[in-house]
Formats: C-alpha cells, structure tokens, sequence
C-alpha cells in the first residue's frame, strides 16, 4: 500500500480561514438578535449604597444614595460622572430610605425626579436646580386609618404609557402594581391595582408587536422569575426562571440566577439585571428567549439598570460597592 500523506495548510490560508469564519459568525449572532457592546465610562458614587438608579433625557444620572453619615439623597451626575446636585430625602421619609425609588420624568418641558415613598403612600418631586421637594401624590385619609388601606404604597417605578407611570403596589401581598397619570400635578390614580400575582420588585414597560403595552416584572422575593404581562388584559405571557419542586431556583444560561433590575432598549430586548451570577442577562422581549449573556468584571453585585437612549448604552448600579458603570450597545 502507498504511504498516505497529509497536505498542510499554509499559516497564510488559516489566517484568512479564520477570518472568514469569525466575519460569519458576527453575521449569524447579528441575526439573532444577539448584541455587541464595550465598556464605557465607570465611576464611584459619594455614598456606600446604591438602592436606585434612573436617568434623564440628558443622559444625566440621578442615584438614591445612602450615605457614610447614615443619611438618604439624591444624587444627580453628569454624562461624564461628575457629582452636579445633591437633594437630602425629604423630611417625611427621612427614616425610610433604603425602602425609596426614583425615576426621571419630565413636566412641562422640565426635567425632575419623582421619588416614592411606600410607607408614607406618597410621590414626591424635585429638580435639578432646586433642593425642595414637593408633594406629586398622596394617599387620602390618616395615617394607619382604615381609607388608606384600600390605596396604592407605591415603591419601585418604571414609565408606563405615555403620560403615565407604573409603580408596584406594596399593599396587600405585594403583587399587584398601580398606575398613575403625571400630566399634571398632583398626580391622578388611573389603576388603583392591576394584579399580577407575583411580586415586582423591578418592573419595565415594553411595547410589544401584536400585544401593545406591556410590562416585565422581576420577583427575586420569592420565586426567582422574571414575567411578562399584558397591561390591557392583565394576562401573563411568558415567564423566566423560577423555582424547581425542591424550591431551589431554576437554571438560566446555564447558572441558577437572581434577577433584579431590568430594562429595554426598544428594539426588543431586555436587560436584566442577575444578582446571583454577576452578569447582565440579555432577552428577547417578545418571547422571553435567553439571547446572551455579558459578564465582565464591572458588572460586580448588579442590582439596578437604565437604558439611555442618548448614549445607547446600559447603565448598571451596584448594591454595595457604590459604582456606576455604561456598558455601550453596538446595533
């Protein structure tokens, strides 16, 4: 028999083979919806808890802060993260900070922030030149009295349709959200309460193709899930995650998660913040589909995620080590 011999590949034609074969890859991780993205900047808050996170049409930061000297404000930076306003909470709330929520919203054409506050079943609102805050919405009645107990305790918020947000409602079981129109002051409740039947620690609107409105909630209280429902019906479309019978939380790519913050960049995905892993999971809206993940060492305890539209980047806030970080989408 004739010796067999092998043809060897010259360095030259494996470059270009590779090449070729990366160029393809792109274009098929492109088609499905997969993102790329790079780090940009990163800072460190003046506080040592970060336990909100919104941002402004500007790009500007807002941050709900707990500070060294065992205080609450906000803190509001700039697109290169410098420190431009502090508001102290307000007097009200000064002993309930860690259970407060931001979001940006603008009010004729004035950019603010609201901050809710549960316990005192109120919504207040503050600018960036100025250190008051106002009342946007408060519950009716006494304190502890029995007409309070029927209304909203909004805590986390997200924007809702136009015109209106979305805070989850923690009166009750803690698992149903209210909705609330902002077009004038004070604030009008539109739903009292939308149940979900799930808690919703970190909710997102979303606009979905054949749905319309709709609205993504994570519930790491309980059942380590992420939910998507319907805000005309109510109905529950798909849902992530979860617990299995043994009541231990159910892998998601390829790693028991704990998510937390969540947002869109509307074009059909979600961000969702995963705790447990340290990683930022990256979804189909729509469907619920895991597209990919993004791990990266900046991404360290992540609890709380905006999408800015001005710079197409996440922003990630961490629990504990108080920083800041804008991870940039490439479409």
């Amino acid at each position: 028999m004739g010796r067999q011999t092998t043809k060897k590949i010259s360095p030259l034609l494996l470059q270009i083979s590779l090449r070729v074969m990366r160029h393809w890859i792109c274009i098929y991780l492109q088609g499905v919806d997969a993102v790329k993205w790079n780090l940009g900047i990163q800072y460190q808050m003046k506080g040592v808890e970060c336990n909100s996170l919104t941002v402004t049409t500007a790009g500007e930061v807002v941050v709900w802060v707990g500070t060294e000297s065992n205080t609450w404000e906000i803190q509001w930076y700039d697109q290169q993260g410098k420190l431009i306003h502090t508001a102290p909470s307000p007097p009200q709330c000064r002993h309930y900070g860690e259970d407060l929520s931001v979001l940006a919203v603008e009010l004729g054409g004035k950019q603010q922030v609201a901050l809710s506050c549960w316990l005192c079943q109120s919504i207040w609102l503050a600018s960036q030149d100025t250190r008051a805050w106002s009342v946007a919405w408060q519950a009716t009645g006494g304190k502890g009295s029995e007409e309070r107990k029927g209304q909203p305790m909004p805590r986390t918020m997200c924007y809702g349709k136009p015109g209106q947000i979305i805070a989850w409602n923690m009166q009750g079981e803690w698992k149903s959200v209210s909705v609330f129109d902002i077009t004038q002051i004070p604030f009008r409740l539109v739903v009292p309460e939308m149940k979900l039947g799930t808690s919703a620690e970190h909710l997102c609107y979303c606009d979905l193709p054949g749905v319309g409105g709709a609205l993504a909630v994570t519930d790491f209280i309980s059942d380590y899930k992420l939910c998507m429902f319907s805000l005309d019906s109510g109905e529950l479309l798909w849902t992530l995650g979860g617990l299995d019978e043994w009541g231990e939380p159910l892998k998601v790519a390829g790693a028991h998660w704990a998510p937390q913050g969540v947002c869109s960049d509307n074009r059909g995905r979600l961000y969702v913040a995963d705790f447990g892993d340290n990683r930022i999971i990256v979804l189909s809206a729509a469907s619920g589909s895991v597209l990919q993940e993004i791990k990266h060492q900046h991404v360290e305890d992540p609890r709380y995620l905006c999408w800015d539209e001005q710079s197409k980047s996440i922003i990630v806030g961490t629990l504990i080590v108080g920083k800041i970080s804008y991870f940039q989408i490439v479409f």
